[in-house]
């Protein structure tokens, strides 16, 4: 019994075991993409917003997002408007989305989406206009998925 010669191919058990490797490659990329899509829409944990009170005029602020850890989806904050003395809510809680523009009482409180369209990031900033004399409004930020009040600027007339 000498050399026979070539071999038709791979005998059926051969393509067994090829059959289920790709299958057990297809399976596992299956799942890391689900999981990944799964992570990728849940917001990600509270991030920390700092940001700077301006005075524009006698009856007007602006606050501008100075410096953030995460920069997050508009979706994940709203915004609240209070009296400062009373905490009487006078507007909000609201989405937040560019050209926001929210009413309390006889003011008006408006947010700029002006660096990286759709996200809260430095350089972005709100204005609060029409404060009346003698009133003092509290403009919070606050991360939805938890409800916290991540950052308040108080700006009075």
């Amino acid at each position: 019994m000498g050399w026979r010669g070539p071999t038709r191919g791979p005998g059926p058990q051969l393509l067994a075991v090829a059959l289920v490797a790709v299958l057990i490659v297809l399976a596992t990329s299956t799942y890391i993409v689900i999981a990944w899509a799964e992570y990728a829409d849940r917001p990600p944990g509270r991030p920390i917003v700092i940001w700077a009170p301006t005075r524009l005029d006698e009856d007007s602020w602006r606050l501008t997002i100075a410096d953030e850890d995460a920069v997050t989806a508009l979706r994940y904050w709203q915004v609240v408007v209070q009296d400062d003395a009373s905490n009487e809510v006078l507007a909000g809680p609201e989405p937040l989305r560019d050209g926001y523009i929210l009413s309390a009482d006889s003011a008006t409180v408006t947010f700029v989406d002006l660096t990286r369209p759709g996200f809260l990031n430095s350089g972005d900033y709100f204005e609060v206009h029409g404060i009346p004399a003698g009133m003092t409004y509290r403009v919070s930020l606050v991360w939805w998925p938890t409800g916290d009040v991540v950052r308040t600027g108080t700006v009075p007339r």
